[in-house]
C-alpha cells in the first residue's frame, strides 16, 4: 500500500498538535476550533490498482450543509471515511481551520459520523446509547445526565431514556442516532446516508427535521447521499461526484439549472439532451435551428433543457421553436409528462392544459434555459 504523501503547513502554535504519530489528550473543543473551515486538499487513495479517490479539493464554511453527490462507486463514501479518520489517504491532507487532521485518529477528531445502519449498541438503552461517548471522554455523571436529555429533548425524544433501542421505529433510531452524534458537540457532523432506511414518506418528515436542526445548531453538516431529491431538500451547497473526483460545485439551483456536462445533467433530475452543431455561423440540431443564451465553445456538442422549462404554444414562438406530435401523456398527480414526436422530447405541463395524445403543438425552447454543455 502506498504511503501517504502529507505535507503540513499548520503554524508554530499547531505544529505540536497536527505532527504525525502526535494525538492530544483529548479532542479539541468547540472553543478551540469552532468557527473554522473544513478543507479537503489533493486527496487520493486506491485500493490495489484501483483508483478511488483522484486529487479531490474542496471547502466546507463553518456552518454550512454540503452534500457529497453521487451514484454507487463514485469514492464519496471513501471520502467521509477519510474525514471521520476512518480512512488514510495515500496523499494530500485534511484541515480544520489551521489544525491538520490528516493522521489524526477518529476518536481524537472534533468530528462524529452518523451511519448508514445507524450502529447503535442493541444492549444499552437509548439514554446510554447517546451518553457513550461523554463516558468515554470521562465526563461528570450530573453532565452527561444534563447533555443526554437536553440531546434528546432537542430530537423530540423526551421520555425515551430507559427504551430499548429495538423497539424503536426506523424513524426513531435515526434521531437516536443523531442525538449521539450531536451530544459530543462536534465541530463537523459527517452523514452516511442516514436516510436510506427509511420509507419515503418518513424519509421526506426527516429530511425537513435534519435541515431545521442543522440551521438551530449553526453545525457544520457534511451528507454523503445518491439521492437527487434529499440532496435538493438539505444542502446549502453540492459537491457532484463521478468516479474519484469532483465535477461540478453550487447551491442546489445552481447545479439544477446550470449542469456543467451531460452527466450532471442526466444524474440532478431529468434532461433532454440535444445533439447539436455549426453550421454557416448558425448552431443546428435535428430540430432545426437553435439559439442559446451563450454561445458554445465547441463545433460539435450538446445542449440541455430541462422539460419544465419547455412551453407549450398553439402558434408558432418567435425563437426556438419546434412543431411536434404528442406521442404520450401522463398523469403525474400534480402535472402531466408529456412525450413528443417525431422530435424525441420530454415536457413537463400543467393537468390544465387539456393536451392530449395526438395533439399537434407547439414547443418553445428559451434561450435562457437552453443550457450549453460541456461535453
Amino acid at each position: 500500500m502506498n504511503k501517504p504523501t502529507i505535507t503540513p503547513t499548520t503554524p508554530a502554535s499547531d505544529a505540536t498538535a497536527s505532527a504525525p504519530g502526535h494525538h492530544p489528550e483529548k479532542p479539541l473543543g468547540r472553543s478551540q476550533l469552532s468557527g473554522r473551515e473544513l478543507y479537503v486538499e489533493g486527496l487520493c487513495k486506491s485500493f490495489g490498482a484501483v483508483q478511488v479517490l483522484d486529487h479531490v479539493s474542496f471547502e466546507v464554511h463553518s456552518g454550512e450543509f454540503v452534500t457529497l453527490l453521487g451514484p454507487s462507486g463514485c469514492g464519496k463514501t471513501t471520502l467521509l471515511r477519510i474525514l471521520a479518520g476512518l480512512e488514510v489517504p495515500d496523499r494530500g491532507r485534511v484541515r480544520l481551520g489551521s489544525t491538520d487532521l490528516t493522521l489524526w485518529p477518529a476518536n481524537r477528531r472534533p468530528i462524529n459520523t452518523v451511519f448508514q445502519n445507524y450502529a447503535l449498541f442493541p444492549h444499552l438503552n437509548v439514554f446510554e446509547n447517546v451518553a457513550f461517548g461523554l463516558r468515554a471522554r470521562r465526563r461528570e455523571p450530573g453532565e452527561i445526565r444534563q447533555r443526554v436529555l437536553d440531546a434528546l429533548a432537542m430530537l423530540q425524544l423526551d421520555g425515551y431514556e430507559k427504551r430499548a433501542v429495538q423497539t424503536l421505529s426506523g424513524g426513531q433510531k435515526q434521531r437516536v442516532a443523531l442525538a449521539r452524534a450531536l451530544v459530543n458537540e462536534p465541530d463537523v457532523l459527517l452523514l452516511d446516508e442516514p436516510m436510506s432506511a427509511l420509507d419515503a414518506k418518513l424519509r421526506a418528515e426527516v429530511q425537513i427535521e435534519l435541515r431545521r436542526l442543522q440551521r438551530r445548531l449553526g453545525r457544520t453538516f457534511v451528507l454523503v447521499t445518491h439521492d437527487q431529491n434529499e440532496a435538493m431538500t438539505v444542502s446549502d451547497r453540492l459537491l457532484v461526484m463521478r468516479t474519484g473526483q469532483i465535477v461540478q460545485t453550487g447551491s442546489p439551483t445552481e447545479v439544477y439549472d446550470h449542469p456543467v456536462d451531460r452527466f450532471v445533467a442526466e444524474f440532478l433530475g431529468l434532461a433532454n439532451l440535444i445533439p447539436a452543431w455549426h453550421e454557416e455561423g448558425r448552431l443546428c440540431s435535428a430540430f432545426g435551428v437553435l439559439v442559446p443564451a451563450r454561445p458554445p465553445g465547441w463545433e460539435k456538442g450538446t445542449l440541455a433543457i430541462r422539460p419544465e422549462r419547455i412551453r407549450l404554444h398553439s402558434e408558432p414562438p418567435g425563437q426556438n421553436g419546434i412543431r411536434a406530435t404528442v406521442a404520450e401523456v401522463i398523469h403525474q398527480g400534480t402535472h402531466l409528462d408529456l412525450f413528443t414526436e417525431p422530435h424525441v422530447l420530454r415536457v413537463r405541463a400543467s393537468t390544465e392544459t387539456g393536451v392530449r395524445r395526438g395533439d399537434p403543438v407547439w414547443l418553445e425552447l428559451p434561450e435562457k434555459y437552453l443550457e450549453v454543455l460541456r461535453d
